[in-house]
């Protein structure tokens, strides 16, 4: 699975004065192309957003697409440019993208048509510094044969066959005429559809279509459609998420650019969920914990991936979990604008975020189980080692479940407002002593950190990746005395050392 951004454009979804100068606008993981006079150009279709240069699009993904890592860049193209504006799009990329973009794996036959292939795909790290052009896949066509010189034995023929269609003048008109429809032009040239090589978009019509059966192929879903076919079919699908590439993306009712739960299709084994970066929602922060201290690329967990059986449906399992968190104290919480400390009264809202029954309409909610603690006062509260208990959680794959921490203000007359959050995913989750750091309400990482004593028990799926002999999904206090380790902790914590 990997990180994938949808739409996000030149400020918000719809419009937008910003004038973004090139190389500074953010990388969108689909973007669409439109005409101009002269180049294309890239936009949020259908909106008021500003135009950006295709050219400068690409030579801005160039810049910046290994910057931290050498993994892989999937850039997704959504083209509805004209058959000469595409062209252009090809070479631009070809100049732009020069050394980075993928050998063609479709080699031409005797007669020269080149036919698709059935290769196996590369990993990731075969694929270091490479840009992926994720587009529509158009099949290759075989060149018109050439007429038949006039006199030719072959000419004759053809007008012999021509001469000898008559027509009975009883018959029906439209029965008879014999109609030679031009053949219909693929909206996607095929130089453009050439250059998605491991990622060939196609329209998804059953998991028995012909191109289903294509490693190189990648079907895009809405998120509505994409839950509409695991209520049909999910056992088809999860076995062809554990071969090949899926891509959701949120519905176009979503005009505050809100996100789908994330979480919700990873367990169904799509590697590509598209989120609205502009908006730092739930969704947005499970995304952050799947993919923190990562370059963007997560191994799915075992029984997920090709050549993984898995003994049952990955929604069915038996057994429960626990979980209980303990809440000492925060420091350097960030306050509300406009609240003095003296007047914040901060709270921990603490959720998880498991598997459960799917709904229809993958919304980004709260987790299934959640609590909080009571209100405490400034940027340095004490939460008096409050302890919040989740009991009889359902089995669970940890690699593919959280726990939110959000830290509220508690408002008397109005909606309470979030002032700072972390999420973690549960497989990453330390016991005993932990230092929980929070993000801001924009997604920056802050000073602020809540000293927490975690202890879990996680009743483990029959799909997910197996616990090891020597190690115990059980969560231990540690060695050493509890007491004395939470005075050293607690002490340090008050004094304000720096924090690691």
């Amino acid at each position: 699975m990997f990180e994938t951004q949808e739409n996000t454009d030149l400020g918000q979804n719809l419009k937008t004065n910003t004038k973004t100068p090139p190389g500074e606008f953010e990388l969108s993981e689909s973007r669409k192309a439109v005409t101009n006079s002269a180049e294309p150009v890239v936009l949020h279709g259908y909106t008021a957003t500003r135009m950006v240069l295709f050219r400068d699009v690409c030579d801005t993904i160039r810049k910046y697409a290994f910057v931290s890592s050498e993994l892989p860049v999937i850039v997704s193209l959504e083209v509805h440019t004209n058959r000469e504006q595409q062209q252009l799009m090809v070479d631009i990329m070809d100049e732009s993208f020069k050394g980075m973009l993928c050998d063609p794996i479709d080699l031409p036959d005797d007669k020269g048509n080149t036919k698709p292939t059935k290769p196996e795909l590369p990993s990731p790290s075969a694929l270091l510094r490479k840009i992926l052009i994720k587009v529509k896949y158009s099949p290759p066509k075989p060149e018109p044969e050439e007429a038949p010189l006039p006199g030719s034995a072959d000419a004759e023929s053809t007008e012999s066959n021509e001469n000898a269609m008559t027509f009975s003048p009883d018959s029906d008109d439209e029965a008879a005429k014999v109609i030679r429809k031009p053949e219909k032009l693929s909206k996607i040239i095929d130089s453009l559809s050439q250059m998605g090589v491991y990622t060939r978009s196609c329209h998804f019509k059953s998991f028995s279509q012909v191109e289903a059966a294509l490693p190189t192929h990648v079907f895009s879903l809405s998120e509505k459609a994409l839950l509409q076919i695991h209520k049909e079919e999910p056992s088809s699908l999860f076995k062809h998420n554990q071969n090949f590439f899926m891509r959701a993306f949120p519905r176009g009712l979503r005009i505050s650019s809100s996100n789908l739960d994330p979480a919700l299709f990873w367990r169904l084994g799509v590697q590509m969920v598209a989120l609205n970066w502009q908006t730092m929602d739930a969704g947005m922060m499970l995304n952050e914990a799947m993919f923190a201290n990562t370059d963007g690329w997560v191994l799915k967990p075992e029984g997920y991936r090709r050549h993984s059986i898995p003994s049952q449906s990955p929604l069915a399992s038996a057994g429960t979990s626990r979980l209980s968190v303990e809440f000492f104290a925060g420091q350097d919480i960030p306050t509300p604008k406009g609240v003095e400390d003296a007047k914040f009264h901060p709270y921990v809202k603490c959720e998880l975020h498991v598997e459960s029954d799917i709904s229809t309409d993958g919304r980004a909610k709260d987790g299934e189980y959640k609590q909080s603690t009571k209100p405490s006062l400034g940027c340095d509260p004490d939460f008096q080692r409050e302890v919040l208990r989740f009991d009889n959680i359902p089995a669970l794959t940890p690699a593919l479940s959280f726990v939110r921490f959000k830290v509220m203000q508690g408002e008397r007359f109005a909606r309470d407002e979030m002032v700072a959050w972390a999420c973690i995913r549960l497989d990453r989750l330390g016991s005993g002593y932990r230092f929980v750091h929070l993000f801001d309400s924009k997604g920056m990482q802050t000073k602020g950190v809540i000293l927490v004593r975690i202890d879990y028990s996680w009743k483990v799926k029959d799909i997910a990746v197996p616990v090891a002999k020597e190690s115990s999904v059980t969560a231990s206090e540690g060695k050493g005395s509890p007491k004395k380790l939470e005075h050293k902790i607690l002490h340090g914590f008050h004094k304000k050392l720096s924090l690691q």
